[in-house]
């Protein structure tokens, strides 16, 4: 075994867990898990993110359009 599997794996188990009052799981914070002694988990961080799927943002309406104006002079390709 590989010294970055055995952290991988300690950092995967590091942290603590509890139910909030919808009953999702909350993972403990990182500023708790350094008072306990234990490491930012950076590696964990890092796989974790290799399944994480896009969120596209929200949706804007027609109220937050604003106009823009232009001339021919203005070379607004030019910033494309």
């Amino acid at each position: 075994i590989h010294q970055t599997e055995i952290d991988l794996a300690a950092e995967l188990t590091g942290p603590m867990y509890k139910f909030d009052p919808s009953n999702r799981i909350m993972l403990e914070k990182k500023d708790e898990m350094k008072k306990r002694g234990l490491r930012s988990p950076d590696l964990a961080d890092a796989l974790s993110l290799t399944f994480a799927e896009h969120v596209a943002a929200p949706h804007q309406s027609m109220q937050s359009f604003e106009p823009m104006f232009v001339t021919p002079d203005d070379n607004i390709l030019d910033n494309w």
